[in-house]
């Protein structure tokens, strides 16, 4: 006998009340056994993300946390070391220009003492 529950159903016998009062417990004892399944479910879930997040000791606590910190090291390190390359770029065009600048005042000395001999 199954009995909708948005009626407002009145059991008249006693047999009725004891068929109701059954059917509203097992559907009850249905219902908490679904939310302990999706409870366990979610415990589950909560532990698999807390040690990826984290990690564990199989892992030597290597999760995201420690992997994304290690990343921002490594990101931080490449930073000083582009800046250190810029530098020594910039000191060697630099260099270069001054070498280049001078080459081409040698080259036109030398062009204006053979056009003098």
């Amino acid at each position: 006998m199954f009995i909708k529950m948005s009626e407002k159903y009145i059991p008249k016998t006693q047999a009725e009340k004891v068929d109701f009062l059954m059917a509203t417990d097992n559907r009850r004892e249905d219902h908490i056994k679904e939310l302990q399944k999706d409870v366990q479910l979610l415990t589950t879930n909560v532990s698999n993300l807390t040690t990826a997040i984290v990690g564990s000791s199989l892992n030597n606590n290597k999760g995201l946390v420690k992997l994304i910190e290690q990343i921002e090291i490594k990101v931080e390190k490449i930073k000083e070391e582009n800046a250190m390359n810029k530098k020594d770029l910039d000191t060697a065009k630099f260099w270069g220009r001054g070498a280049a600048g001078v080459l081409f005042v040698s080259m036109g000395l030398l062009i204006k003492k053979i056009f003098q001999l």
